[in-house]
């Protein structure tokens, strides 16, 4: 059952009950079928706050996701004089947990089950073009280290880029060293040469490519191609999200996720950088992305960063889970109660996302995740 909201809210509908039990997933669209108005309708995801009041219990705060995974975390509010004297209390529940070792492997299904288990979207970045004046992998110095990339498994086409044989020999010297002790899916390492290995004052080996043995071809890359990046925080700020709404199509970072039948599993986890996209761009905003590793390396889940240690996946990957390493201290908010996820937050701040300027009637005006608590001070005070 599908009841309209009061007052409307365009093209929306709250899901009231189903015929029968269905799960919904954790990841990728959620459609419901309307069979009154023969119409489908899609699940707009949103969380579902509790009270976080002075005197709220452990229970009461806690946040739950209630369309993901069973993950809860608890909210505070800073301790000031409104709340410091008794507003705020020790809650060991409310600390976060920690994970022990274990084996995480960020090739392509691996990058997928960070998706598929908890909603990451961890994608690989193809595609950054190295910037203009980059220096020569040639001028080496310890602590400096050059991204290279496995192209292709056999030898470059055409033997690989035209070098100097000093500067070729220097280059696959540096890459076979930086294998030893890596894994035979290794796609992209960072290469430490020795200062002034080789020269090169034309600057032929920015970019270059290079056969090492037989059966590889390693080009040398932009510092963060081959990099696997959460982009969670992007599928609501990413600037080209306003055009693909106006014109209908999906967003763009979730579709890279959402393509469950794509019948390739790397088109999936992979970001493409696009070619008329100039570089600054990626330069001014890969601030916003946690760095999760390199291509095709194993890493250790405890080392992750703790945006991405979903409990799923360490479940999955057998990472053990101590528990929470000390108390902590949660303070409650006067006035910050559990939300009507029905009701919207519709007294505008600052926002950019899906839905561009396009506020009014919407049941949620997107915006900054940092523009939050402006959000929720703009709705009680204007109310």
């Amino acid at each position: 059952v599908l009841e309209e909201l009061i007052p409307e809210v365009l093209d929306t509908r709250v899901l009231v009950s189903l015929p029968q039990a269905c799960a919904f997933g954790p990841v990728g669209p959620l459609i419901v079928y309307d069979t009154v108005t023969s119409s489908y309708h899609v699940h707009d995801r949103r969380a579902h706050f509790k009270d976080n009041t002075p005197t709220s219990t452990a229970t009461q705060r806690i946040l739950k996701r209630e369309w993901t995974t069973p993950d809860v975390s608890c909210p505070t509010a800073p301790k000031t004089f409104l709340n410091e004297d008794a507003g705020c209390r020790i809650e060991p529940s409310c600390s976060a947990p920690t994970f022990g070792s274990a084996n995480v492997v960020l090739n392509d299904q691996g990058l997928r089950d960070f998706y598929t288990l908890d909603g990451t979207h961890a994608y690989v970045i193809n595609g950054l073009r190295i910037l203009p004046g980059a220096p020569s992998p040639c001028l080496g110095g310890e602590g400096v280290y050059y991204r290279f990339v496995k192209r292709s498994t056999g030898a470059c086409n055409g033997g690989g880029t035209n070098l100097d044989e000093s500067i070729r020999t220097a280059l696959v010297a540096a890459i076979e060293a930086a294998k030893i002790g890596r894994g035979a899916g290794t796609l992209a390492l960072d290469v430490e040469l020795a200062e002034n290995a080789c020269s090169d004052a034309g600057g032929n080996a920015v970019g270059a490519e290079v056969t090492v043995g037989t059966d590889e071809c390693w080009e040398h890359a932009h510092d963060s191609e081959f990099g696997v990046f959460n982009f969670n925080l992007w599928l609501n700020t990413h600037p080209g999200n306003v055009i693909r709404y106006n014109k209908g199509r999906p967003n763009p970072i979730a579709d890279i996720a959402e393509r469950e039948n794509a019948g390739n599993l790397a088109d999936s986890v992979t970001l493409n950088y696009p070619s008329w996209k100039d570089m600054a761009f990626w330069e001014d905003n890969n601030w916003r992305f946690d760095v999760i590793g390199l291509y095709g390396d194993t890493v250790d889940f405890a080392s992750l960063p703790i945006n991405v240690q979903g409990t799923n996946l360490a479940a999955s990957v057998g990472a053990p889970d101590l528990g929470s390493p000390a108390p902590f201290e949660v303070c409650g908010s006067p006035g910050e109660v559990a939300n009507d996820p029905t009701a919207g937050h519709n007294y505008n701040t600052y926002q950019r996302a899906d839905q561009g300027d396009a506020q009014e009637r919407m049941l949620d005006q997107d915006h900054h995740s940092w523009t939050s608590k402006q959000h929720v001070w703009a709705t009680v005070s204007a109310k």
